[in-house]
């Protein structure tokens, strides 16, 4: 280069602009016309956020119905929250023990289907305190809240569970069925159990053949519990399951358990 080269710096060269008007302008004027396509309404930030926001709302609303014993509330929060899509998929139910959450509430959502509800509304009961004790029971979670066949439905959707989510060795760190089998047998323990305490209560020790609808009772009970044992032999006789201590542990109460009956 000439003078003042290199004595001085080079001088910058300024950029043409870019005018997109200008250009998408001059590409109108072509025969034929070409023309950008846009999309016909641009996304905002506020609304694609908005799926994240809604599914943060229904799970706060989910958990303080929980807390509060509102299970009504509590189910329709759970199924809006399932059907929340962020992005291209559905929440996963097996993330954040969703799947605990769901067996909870189809556990006692029953009982208060039947008119049970938790909520106190002015009575005759209202005068001695009956009202409140039973919110109460309802909120600290009192096992009578749970009905054989809300804990048949929870059972249930652990089994299918089970089939949807097996185990692969390539995944190893991931929820599947090792997580469900352990809890959907604590529940057919607790369904078995109820039943039977469910079909003696009509009867007390003073009535004729007392002893006689105990044992039939009793026998049924048994039934059950093989039913149950033999599942769980099925279960622990294939791997992974069998390196479970928990499973083992499990079997061996409900050995005992037959052995008292």
């Amino acid at each position: 280069p000439g003078a003042p080269f290199p004595h001085a710096p080079l001088r910058e060269r300024k950029r043409p602009r870019l005018d997109i008007g200008e250009s998408e302008s001059g590409f109108s004027d072509l025969d034929p016309a070409i023309r950008p396509q846009r999309d016909a309404r641009r996304v905002t930030l506020k609304e694609q956020f908005a799926p994240r926001h809604q599914f943060a709302v229904m799970s706060d609303i989910l958990h303080h119905s929980l807390l509060e014993g509102d299970i009504d509330r509590a189910s329709k929060a759970f199924g809006l929250l399932l059907r929340t899509k962020i992005g291209p998929d559905y929440p996963d139910i097996t993330a954040n023990n969703y799947w605990g959450v769901a067996a909870e509430i189809l556990a006692r959502r029953t009982r208060q289907s039947h008119g049970d509800s938790h909520r106190t509304t002015p009575s005759d009961d209202d005068d001695n305190g009956t009202s409140d004790v039973r919110h109460e029971g309802h909120r600290l979670g009192n096992p009578g809240l749970y009905t054989p066949d809300g804990v048949r439905k929870a059972r249930e959707l652990l089994d299918i569970l089970i089939l949807e989510y097996p185990y692969r060795v390539q995944q190893p760190d991931r929820v599947d069925a090792r997580d469900f089998f352990q809890p959907m047998f604590t529940l057919w323990i607790y369904e078995i159990q109820r039943r039977s305490e469910k079909a003696i209560q009509p009867y007390s020790e003073e009535d004729e053949g007392f002893d006689a609808r105990r044992r039939a009772i009793k026998l049924g009970e048994l039934r059950m519990a093989r039913e149950l044992a033999m599942r769980m032999d099925s279960t622990l006789g294939t791997f992974p399951y069998d390196q479970q201590p928990g499973l083992w542990e499990l079997r061996g109460m409900v050995a005992l358990w037959v052995g008292d009956l």
